[in-house]
């Protein structure tokens, strides 16, 4: 089952019943009205100004196109329904309750995949821990429904790989097809590097990343599954048991993924900000003692600030400090901003400028040369074997 395309279906309708957009008393431009409506909660949203934008005339074809492009469109419709669901366009409102009828069900189908997949791997005396997707939709956002999540990022330990993949082959999963004719040396070369496997099921229904690390080695993370256990949580989604991380040690691997990813889209900033509104009681210290020994402070700083910036989120006194005294922390900042706001766009980190982002946000000079030389690892590594190159 696919999830519903909503802006294909949008493109596919006759545009004439929206109000035509006025340049003079708009003011908001689609950018910033999709900013204000992603608020990790929607009593957060400026609801003057977004239904005066509304009533004013908005490009809703460019509006979701964003929200698409950010990964972030159930979250955008979600809150728009909420805070200006009376002044909605009637077609708006029609392909908002079709979304999220295709979607439940769709959740639906995944969490009890989840559910036994788990189970599975549990009777087999696998420990698991489910890394961001469902779990974080569930203990940040509150909704499953409201974050896209698209696959199973399920960690286990290293020396349990070839019994879970034997597991997940029986149960009908396949490596991805840019995997798949890895064998031997190669494909433990591959693993080494990526620290993950790729499983697919049903022709793409169903997407797991089996982990066996939280990072690849181009990332200084030196914390071990025993660890990580001791740092997770049992949740239960919809009567489904499963292992998470504690929202501190969330809030670090966030950090690492949106780094990892360049913060190239809004949804990563949104799980940030989201995680922080739910938690309001977050131990901050422990935070930072576990930031300083894994070497990413400015890595949790970055995203921080962002979700500060792009979604005023509240952040402590003291952290406010640690950002503002950081000029390298604000520079990676604003570039981010700037990429953020030409997303839809496909506009991304040029070469140059992703080689920058990643010195730029390594403050420590271990991490600098680690960034480097792994980087050259990989590239020989693809070239050799003349595969898409492993992330790093």
């Amino acid at each position: 089952m696919k999830q519903h395309t909503f802006s294909q279906n949008l493109q596919s309708e006759e545009r004439s019943e929206y109000p035509k957009v006025d340049p003079i008393t708009s003011g908001m431009t689609e950018y910033a009205f999709v900013l204000r409506c992603v608020r990790p909660n929607p009593k957060l949203c400026p609801v003057g100004p977004v239904r005066s934008r509304i009533l004013h005339g908005i490009n809703w074809e460019q509006v979701i196109r964003i929200a698409t492009y950010n990964n972030v469109t159930p979250l955008f419709l979600h809150n728009i329904k909420m805070i200006a669901g009376d002044v909605l366009p009637t077609k708006i409102k029609t392909h908002i309750e079709q979304y999220f009828q295709v979607n439940h069900s769709h959740n639906q189908i995944q969490l009890q995949e989840l559910g036994h997949l788990t189970k599975i791997l549990k009777n087999n005396k696998i420990r698991t821990i489910i890394l961001k997707g469902r779990p974080l939709g569930s203990e940040a956002y509150g909704d499953t429904l409201v974050r896209r999540s698209t696959d199973f990022d399920v960690l286990i330990p290293a020396d349990k790989f070839p019994e879970a993949e034997n597991l997940l082959l029986a149960e009908g999963y396949n490596p991805y097809q840019k995997v798949q004719n890895l064998k031997g040396l190669k494909k433990q070369i591959n693993l080494w590097f990526s620290k993950q496997y790729p499983f697919q099921k049903y022709k793409g229904l169903f997407n797991l990343d089996l982990h066996i690390a939280v990072m690849p080695p181009g990332y200084h993370y030196p914390v071990n599954f025993d660890q990580l256990w001791e740092r997770s949580k049992s949740i239960s989604m919809n009567g489904i048991e499963i292992r998470a991380l504690e929202p501190e040690e969330l809030l670090i691997l966030l950090s690492y993924h949106g780094v990892k990813n360049q913060w190239h889209n809004l949804k990563y900033v949104c799980d940030i900000a989201a995680l922080l509104e739910s938690h309001p009681d977050l131990k901050w210290e422990t935070i930072l003692v576990r930031a300083r020994r894994n070497r990413c402070q400015r890595f949790v700083l970055i995203g921080l600030a962002l979700a500060n910036s792009l979604l005023d989120a509240s952040l402590p006194s003291q952290i406010e400090q640690q950002i503002q005294n950081d000029e390298m922390v604000k520079k990676v900042v604003s570039t981010c901003m700037k990429i953020l706001r030409l997303r839809h766009t496909r506009r991304t980190f040029s070469y140059k400028e992703r080689v920058w982002f990643h010195l730029a946000t390594r403050e420590d000079y271990r991490e600098k040369v680690r960034y480097v030389l792994m980087s050259l690892m990989v590239n020989i590594w693809s070239s050799l074997f003349k595969r898409n190159p492993v992330e790093n």
